[in-house]
């Protein structure tokens, strides 16, 4: 699919997820493979592995203050 680099991030990072909790990850694409499908299919991907909404968000997509507390929170998963 493309990830050059996945971050988990939010409450369950911080251990502080309950059962509505989604779970949230930052993925950086490899040059040229950011597409819908390579986004659609990763996201579906982490839904079936972790049977919970999954809120994935791209590096790109986020904005400067926003993206510098998520990278400081985040822990990165290898891929």
């Amino acid at each position: 699919m493309g990830v050059k680099a996945i971050r988990l991030f939010g409450s369950v990072a911080r251990k502080e997820a309950n059962s509505k909790s989604d779970i949230d990850f930052l993925v950086t694409f490899k040059d040229g493979m950011k597409t819908f499908d390579n986004y659609i299919n990763l996201t579906f991907l982490l839904e079936d592995l972790f049977t919970a909404k999954v809120d994935l968000l791209t590096s790109d997509s986020i904005s400067g203050s926003i993206k510098k507390s998520v990278e400081q929170e985040s822990i990165l998963i290898e891929v």
